[in-house]
């Protein structure tokens, strides 16, 4: 049996410093069918910011060691020229947007064998450049394995917080993209779910340490989508920057 989960989150920033990376919280249960009401776990896919800001700003330092992964792909206006031009791009005529922002899409949805549509809004004529990061078909803890659970073993960060009453396991798989693993204690899932706010999710993560794990978890296949878009605005005064971040992921549970 297998359930399909979807969630959504963007955010637009004009200058303003980012805090935290982007978290996108999923409920899941711990077995299938769940044991109680209370039978479920929490898996949170976790997207740097910082790492796409990096790619953007080694476009434009042409002594920059930065380059992008196979799971980047960095579409500019073909009327905006980066100073590096050791980083591959694509080019795209954004005189119009609306075509070029399906493009895009179009794009990621074949990267995400389908899971992933619509990542891309507000594609406009000062563009200058869109950093998409797609990734597709992340098996959870690892692949194989045919029911709902599979032993999650080796060493990873992880934290045991008393306090909240959780145990948080984080995977890492691309310099963009990691998924933490969130298992209340008995009786606490319900606050440990309201508690995990990206605030928090930060602190366990900055807490972590390397420890051998071994643990059943849930199986999951995770695809995501992530982009930063950057336009550049003149002014009489000078170009204005002004970028939004866009994140989506699918998740399927066998």
């Amino acid at each position: 049996m297998k359930a399909l989960l979807f969630l959504c989150v963007s955010a637009v920033l004009i200058h303003v410093a980012i805090l935290y990376d982007a978290y996108l919280k999923m409920q899941v249960y711990k077995h299938y069918p769940p044991e109680n009401s209370q039978d479920y776990m929490y898996i949170i896919v976790a997207v740097s910011k910082d790492a796409l800001d990096s790619l953007y700003g080694a476009l434009g330092d042409s002594h920059s060691s930065v380059r992008p992964t196979n799971d980047i792909t960095i579409f500019v206006n073909k009327s905006w020229h980066p100073q590096n031009q050791d980083i591959s791009t694509v080019s795209k005529d954004f005189s119009s947007p609306v075509v070029v922002e399906n493009s895009i899409n179009s794009f990621v949805k074949n990267k995400t064998s389908g899971m992933i549509e619509d990542l891309v809004t507000n594609v406009n004529k000062n563009t200058a450049t869109v950093i998409v990061n797609t990734n597709n078909a992340l098996k959870v803890p690892s692949a194989g394995g045919t029911g709902w659970t599979k032993k999650l073993e080796g060493q990873y960060k992880m934290v045991v917080n008393k306090t909240m009453g959780v145990t948080a396991i984080e995977i890492p798989y691309t310099p963009y993209v990691s998924i933490i693993i969130a298992i209340p204690d008995p009786g606490r899932e319900m606050k440990v779910g309201d508690q995990l706010t990206p605030q928090t999710i930060e602190a366990l993560r900055k807490s972590m340490t390397l420890k051998d794990v071994r643990v059943n978890v849930t199986r999951v296949t995770v695809y995501t989508g992530a982009y930063l878009l950057m336009d550049i605005l003149p002014t009489v005064h000078g170009n204005v920057y002004r970028s939004m971040y866009g994140f989506k992921v699918s998740a399927q549970f066998p």
